[in-house]
């Protein structure tokens, strides 16, 4: 079985106002598409559509235990935040 053998070449001669023609072309085809597409999406989202949205999972409530944890952090946060302003925390410069 043969197989047919396909090679690319430019030609004899170089053509470069056909190579930028072609880019060009494929250039403004591309920017035509990505145009096109984010009107149809902002059709959809302007109509009232929400895109790539999830259901919700169901929630079962709030639990303290986490809450008490989160509060506690920025207790500590605010404690560090009045140690620097007020002084507590001492800088030494080691280069000196």
């Amino acid at each position: 079985m043969n197989i047919p053998h396909f090679k690319l070449s430019y030609g004899k001669r170089f053509r470069p106002a056909r190579d930028w023609a072609v880019i060009l072309v494929i250039g403004l085809l591309c920017l035509v598409a990505s145009v096109g597409w984010n009107l149809w999406l902002f059709g959809q989202v302007a109509g009232g559509a929400v895109l790539g949205s999830h259901p919700a999972p169901p929630t079962t409530g709030i639990d303290q235990s986490e809450l008490d944890k989160l509060s506690k952090i920025f207790t500590d946060r605010s404690s560090e935040f009045t140690k620097y302003e007020d002084g507590s925390y001492r800088f030494i410069d080691p280069s000196k």
